[in-house]
């Protein structure tokens, strides 16, 4: 496992400078494998040829098509075109992206859900939030995930003929996320119940101490715990303590000695009862606390293909959850969220056209 390296997926340089870029990738997306010279606008200006272009790919060439655009955007040379996004902490999402060793293998299955809902008929709509949603919450790169995500929802759910060169730019400013956010926070937190509930957290029987955080106010790692294990397990601590208690949750299923790392909050007037993570890694070894990691791991890839399912699949019944008041399954619940943003950009420019005619009339 190597080392990591926590990143934040925020702002590289200028934004404006690296939207007005989209016209050279536009000229340059032939040199990208899977194009095979074709230019962008021949690949994906009807809904026959994107559907063909679709069908024709392989996960290699699926790949090399995200790391050609994200490498574009982000004004790198072709010799670095690459996923390099090892932990991307996603700004104001907190939360942290799949281990980088995972990435590749996770794209492979967006690209196959992608092509079974093609040869399904199912609308280039659904299949763009499906790539795109799953874009944000696998973020393969270091910089540049919402930017990428954008433009391949515009490509794939738009007529590519339609799109003006301003509508194509403007969702790779800063601001695109207030035109297109295909995002899919809204269902992180259900998706991990599911996983949760799969793991037996909400089980009396599998979890009779009702075992529902962890203890500790700061971690306290010992020197005998490895510096790489260290590091990650600082990153997970401060990061994304709800998926680590889990981990160790699943890691002490079962465990005789369970007992000796459980914080009970019940006299304190509390219904739950907490993991004192502390007490317990003193007593691991190198090769357990190897073995949380690597859960907390599984966890992570497991919630990537629940989205992929949802989306796929909307109509399973552990998809429908309660949101604003009613029934919805999750792929509606990120399709809402989608169309929230679109009616707020709406209001917006119909607030700034009145504002604009209201000075007209002033100048009167």
């Amino acid at each position: 496992m190597k080392n990591p390296e926590k990143q934040i997926d925020t702002d590289e340089g200028d934004r404006e400078q690296r939207a007005n870029g989209l016209l050279r990738f536009l000229n340059f997306a032939k040199n990208i494998e899977p194009l095979e010279g074709r230019s962008f606008e021949e690949a994906f200006d009807t809904e026959e040829h994107k559907r063909e272009f679709i069908s024709s790919l392989d996960a290699e060439g699926f790949i090399a098509l995200l790391n050609g655009l994200n490498g574009i955007l982000r004004d790198k040379d072709k010799k670095d075109w690459a996923m390099d996004g090892k932990f991307v902490g996603v700004k104001g999402n907190f939360f942290l992206s799949p281990f980088l060793e995972d990435k590749p293998e996770l794209i492979g299955q967006v690209l196959s859900a992608m092509q079974r809902m093609n040869s399904e008929g199912k609308s280039l709509d659904d299949i763009a939030v499906l790539v795109a949603s799953c874009i944000n919450a696998i973020h393969p790169y270091a910089n540049g995930n919402g930017r990428t995500s954008r433009f391949v929802y515009t490509v794939i759910a738009n007529n590519e003929k339609q799109l003006t060169e301003n509508q194509r730019e403007k969702v790779l400013l800063d601001s695109g996320r207030d035109l297109i956010d295909v995002n899919p926070a809204s269902v992180q937190n259900k998706i991990l119940n599911i996983v949760s509930n799969n793991a037996g957290l909400n089980d009396k029987e599998v979890n009779p101490n009702n075992l529902q955080r962890i203890f500790a106010h700061k971690l306290e790692l010992n020197d005998k715990i490895p510096e790489e294990e260290k590091d990650i397990l600082s990153i997970l601590f401060k990061g994304d303590r709800q998926r680590l208690f889990l981990a160790l949750f699943e890691f002490l299923k079962g465990n005789p000695n369970t007992d000796n790392y459980i914080k009970d909050k019940k006299d304190k007037g509390f219904d739950f009862s907490s993991i004192d993570i502390n007490k317990l890694l003193a007593d691991l070894s190198k090769e357990e606390i190897e073995k949380i990691i690597e859960i907390y791991r599984r966890i992570k890839v497991e919630e990537v293909k629940i989205l992929i399912d949802c989306i796929e699949n909307p109509e399973k019944p552990e998809y429908k959850k309660e949101y604003d008041g009613k029934q919805m399954s999750l792929k509606e619940i990120i399709e809402d969220n989608i169309d929230r943003v679109e009616i707020m950009r709406r209001v917006d420019e119909n607030i700034k056209k009145m504002i604009e005619r209201q000075i007209q009339l002033d100048k009167k």
